[in-house]
């Protein structure tokens, strides 16, 4: 049986080395990539309408549009090194019984949806608000 001299058996080491290094960043790239969040909006308060977004790119400026009892209300925000942001719209607010819709659009791309629904609720009686049914 020949031995391997020393000097090459280091270097063939070193090679399997850099080449799993290699491997391993590229397995963590993709899973960064994978990792990527699709932007989101949620409701914080109701009155004043107060909007919080997930999963912007850090930096993005973002329009969000509101529809609400068929009148439009526009915003624009930048999204912070995390990627998320606070909007508040002082001259909105959503009772439990009325329909939403926001739409947040950023320069880079990226898009978030929110849309609640009408509920069912008892019709209004003279002096009160709208009840939601159980």
């Amino acid at each position: 049986m020949r031995r391997i001299p020393k000097q090459l058996a280091v270097m063939a080491v070193v090679a399997l080395i850099g080449s799993s290094v290699g491997i391993g960043a590229a397995f963590s790239a993709a899973s960064a990539a994978s990792l990527k969040t699709t932007p989101t909006l949620h409701v914080k308060n109701r009155s004043p309408l107060t909007l919080k977004a997930l999963g912007f790119q850090a930096g993005e400026r973002v329009v969000i549009v509101v529809s609400n009892d068929g009148q439009t209300f526009k915003k624009r925000a930048k999204a912070g090194a995390a990627g998320s942001f606070v909007v508040r719209f002082a001259d909105v607010g959503v009772g439990p019984c009325d329909v939403l819709s926001a739409r947040a659009v950023g320069n880079l791309g990226s898009l978030a949806l929110l849309k609640l629904p009408k509920r069912a609720c008892l019709p209004e009686r003279a002096g009160q608000s709208p009840q939601r049914s159980a």
